[in-house]
């Protein structure tokens, strides 16, 4: 009796192969000579449980940890669903949109011109100087260190800034940052979107706005009330989410997306904060 109750838990694991049933039929014989119940019929039953295991592992089974039951206890600083935003922060407005500065300053974009090239010098002289060209090679040796499978590639965006505050304000060129969004409907049940923003491979940025020097200062412009600037930021994307399946974006100000729910028990995607906001972009993508 004992040996079949052995027989019976180990027998409901079902993920271990053809390894796992040699084991368990080693312990099962090991477990029947020190009990001494050797006989005929409880070996052959040993023999059946061994065969019924290696048919029940030899089953495909799958494990996705993005798949959660909907009663889960979720911890306070699991994030997952930041990314699903509402349709209402995605503009598609030719290019251009007034926005927020992260400060709250109101500002407008008006994207003139984007599109992908194979090295930063392509970009103009600024991004053929030594400190450009430093700063492109870190980018690139990061990317191949943290992303090693990923294939990246530069994304150039050439944009009119324009300052629609009522004072001088400091405005930073990295509010303006690259964002993808991809169809993702697998966290729906949890009462998020369909659509998801896509992880890039780095965050920073390069710009060539007037004689800009590297320092702490490098990403700060001081404007006035209607003071406008032209420029070409230049990215480092992850080049497989410039498909034509994905959304591509500037996001626009670097606002808080999301916040823990106390109610549902998890942080969801903020709701109608007019804040948040990204302009659609359409890069010509060259290989």
């Amino acid at each position: 009796m004992y040996s079949e109750k052995v027989i019976s838990i180990l027998t409901k694991d079902k993920g271990g192969g053809i390894f796992l049933k040699k084991i368990i039929t080693i312990l099962l014989t090991l477990i029947l000579f020190l009990t001494g119940c050797q006989s005929h019929s409880t070996i052959q039953g040993v023999e059946e449980t061994a065969q019924t295991l290696e048919t029940v592992t030899q089953e495909t089974t799958t494990f996705n940890p993005e798949i959660y039951d909907e009663n889960e206890t979720w911890a306070e600083n699991d994030e997952r669903l930041s990314y699903y935003l509402p349709d209402e922060y995605f503009y598609d407005t030719d290019g251009e949109l007034d926005f927020y500065s992260t400060l709250g300053y109101k500002m407008h974009i008006k994207v003139n011109d984007c599109y992908t090239i194979s090295s930063p010098e392509e970009g103009g002289s600024y991004f053929a100087t030594d400190a450009a060209k430093n700063w492109c090679s870190e980018q690139e040796s990061f990317v191949a260190d943290s992303s090693p499978n990923a294939e990246s590639i530069w994304l150039m965006v050439n944009a009119t800034i324009t300052c629609l505050a009522d004072q001088e304000i400091d405005f930073y060129i990295s509010n303006i940052s690259f964002s993808a969004r991809g169809y993702d409907d697998s966290m729906v049940r949890f009462g998020v979107n369909n659509k998801k923003i896509l992880e890039n491979i780095t965050s920073e940025l390069l710009y060539d706005y007037g004689d800009r020097k590297w320092g702490k200062d490098y990403y700060m412009i001081r404007m006035k009330p209607g003071d406008s600037f032209t420029t070409n930021i230049l990215y480092l994307v992850n080049k497989a989410l410039l498909t034509e399946e994905n959304e591509i974006y500037l996001a626009l100000g670097d606002h808080h997306i999301a916040k823990y729910d106390s109610e549902l028990g998890r942080i969801m995607p903020i709701e109608h904060d007019t804040r948040i906001r990204f302009l659609r972009i359409y890069p010509k993508v060259t290989d």
